[in-house]
């Protein structure tokens, strides 16, 4: 085999790419890029609400123990 120079290797490789990709399409369908706005949209969502109701609980947990130790100074 003749030596292949790097022109020639970066042609195959893209060559390659090209065919790759013809593969990958047929497979898969096109994603639009709007999927993973909405994506990121609804993980944003549910991180905030993850947060305030962890902001919550400790709220309640700070609340109940308030009440107990109100209840163990009454006694």
């Amino acid at each position: 085999m003749a030596r292949m120079t790097s022109n020639d290797l970066l042609k195959n490789i893209k060559k390659q790419h090209a065919c790759h990709l013809e593969k990958v399409q047929k497979k898969e369908p096109y994603i639009s890029p709007l999927f993973f706005k909405l994506k990121r949209h609804l993980m944003g969502q549910l991180r905030r609400s993850n947060h305030k109701a962890h902001e919550r609980t400790a709220e309640s947990l700070q609340q109940s123990n308030q009440r107990h130790s109100d209840a163990d100074a009454a006694t």
